[in-house]
């Protein structure tokens, strides 16, 4: 059974339709990762699977129980609850690509915030959790702990937010676009990162413009197109044996990078 479903996902703005029925099914260990042109659907795909946008139609499914949506004046579907709401963001985090860091609070009380605040968790447990996921996404929570965001490079304020999603122990990771807002010389530390914990077999669903990257840490990779899931496979076939042409001109645009991955 897979750990989270979202069936026939839809979302509009008014008479402009952004998703159109697009489905999805994460299980422990996979990596799912989206691809597609800017204004495809897939950040805010992303962003109705956890609710921070809400969809105007579909379902979602924690271990093939429906989550309690009911549909409002405004045509969209909320939370019946806010007790409802908490008890499903509780097993999920999200990484945003503008970092999204508290600007007043310092590395460890980033870090901290969520666990004590939303879980409950005491403030010794919590920078015990701190002080362990700032050191999985290597940054030295005695060297760099109690600076503020402002502080830091963006590589390490991405990092940052890494281990504050990793301190609220979720099952799930949503990542969105975590290396557009970094300069080149950057990306590599924040993809390293991410590598490793897809290596150690964390959930993740991820939108990304770096292909390479998501041939080499994905087990699914899905194309978006104008709102709709065009392909999708494993990583192999998807660069090396793409079948619409919507996919081979989207690959044959990304990059040279991608030239290199469709004939290695």
């Amino acid at each position: 059974m897979a750990t989270l479903s979202a069936v026939d996902i839809s979302k509009n703005y008014g008479p402009h339709h952004v998703l159109n029925g697009v489905s999805l099914s994460a299980s422990s260990g996979d990596v799912i990762t989206l691809v597609g042109s800017s204004g495809s659907g897939k950040s805010t795909f992303l962003r109705c699977l956890n609710l921070l946008e809400l969809p105007t139609a579909g379902r979602l499914l924690w271990n093939g129980d429906a989550v309690a949506l009911a549909r409002k004046a405004d045509g969209l579907l909320h939370p019946t609850s806010a007790k409802e709401l908490q008890r499903f963001r509780s097993k999920l985090a999200m990484v945003f690509q503008s970092f999204n860091l508290w600007s007043h609070l310092n590395v460890l009380d980033n870090v901290t915030l969520i666990p004590r605040k939303n879980l409950g968790v005491s403030r010794d447990e919590a920078l015990v959790r701190a002080r362990n996921y700032l050191e999985k996404v290597h940054i030295d929570p005695e060297k760099f702990g109690h600076c503020y965001p402002i502080q830091l490079s963006g590589g390490m304020q991405q990092r940052v937010a890494i281990a504050r999603a990793l301190a609220v122990e979720p099952e799930i990771i949503f990542l969105d676009e975590p290396t557009s807002a970094l300069d080149p010389e950057l990306v590599g530390e924040v993809l390293g990162v991410i590598k490793g914990l897809a290596q150690e077999g964390r959930t993740m669903v991820m939108v990304t413009h770096e292909m390479k990257f998501a041939r080499e840490v994905s087990t699914e990779v899905v194309f978006l197109h104008k709102g709709v899931i065009e392909e999708r496979n494993n990583p192999e076939a998807f660069f090396s044996h793409p079948q619409s042409e919507r996919l081979k001109a989207f690959l044959g645009r990304s990059s040279d990078e991608v030239s290199v991955l469709r004939t290695a």
